[in-house]
């Protein structure tokens, strides 16, 4: 039996509808900053935001707090 895997594409405007007030205004910074948001995840007390510019990475809690992490490996 062959199984077929579909990987879903998210849309920038189905992402950014999932965030709270606050990730929106911490997301408004790093736009200026050049980032942009790549993907959600939901996580116990709501979407995780995660956005890039290059090899850099910001991930953006439901509260908005940022974490950067230059290092972390993406696949």
């Amino acid at each position: 039996m062959n199984v077929e895997r579909r990987v879903k594409t998210q849309n920038i405007k189905d992402n950014i509808d999932r965030l709270s007030i606050s990730q929106e205004i911490v997301l408004i910074e790093a736009f200026s900053l050049g980032f942009s948001l790549q993907h959600t995840r939901v996580v116990n007390d709501g979407v995780l935001a995660i956005a890039n510019k290059g090899d850099c990475i910001l991930t953006i809690t439901p509260s908005g707090i940022t974490e950067y992490n230059s290092q972390l490996a993406i696949r």
